[in-house]
């Protein structure tokens, strides 16, 4: 009887295996689509924000932040689901502080000074 069921076994488990890595890698999927879309408004801030469109970059953070929500993962990806709500949040966060889309004034090198001639 044994002799019979063990083939069965050895093609059931890899089968169960992929059906339950399949769920994950979609929910991988899920989750990095919303990260393009959070980069790409990242990268849109950095390099050409505009302080009279904040109410538009905070609406497109608030309907990533819905559809993060509306995900159904399995429990291996809250980590991962998790990093995402907080990296929302703090973009969301320096959206709503300025920095670092402002551009700041830097000053140079020459201006600060010598840490040799500190010494006491």
């Amino acid at each position: 009887m044994s002799f019979y069921l063990f083939p069965l076994f050895l093609l059931s488990y890899p089968t169960i295996k992929l059906i339950l890595d399949y769920r994950v890698k979609q929910g991988r999927i899920k989750i990095n689509a919303v990260y393009r879309k959070l980069a790409a408004l990242e990268n849109q801030l950095t390099y050409s924000f505009d302080p009279f469109n904040r109410e538009n970059y905070i609406t497109q953070l608030n309907t990533m932040e819905r559809t993060a929500m509306a995900l159904r993962l399995p429990r291996e990806l809250s980590g991962e689901y998790f990093m995402l709500r907080s990296s929302i949040n703090y973009i969301r966060t320096c959206l709503l502080r300025g920095e670092p889309y402002i551009e700041q004034r830097h000053t140079s090198p020459r201006d600060q000074p010598d840490p040799t001639s500190l010494r006491v």
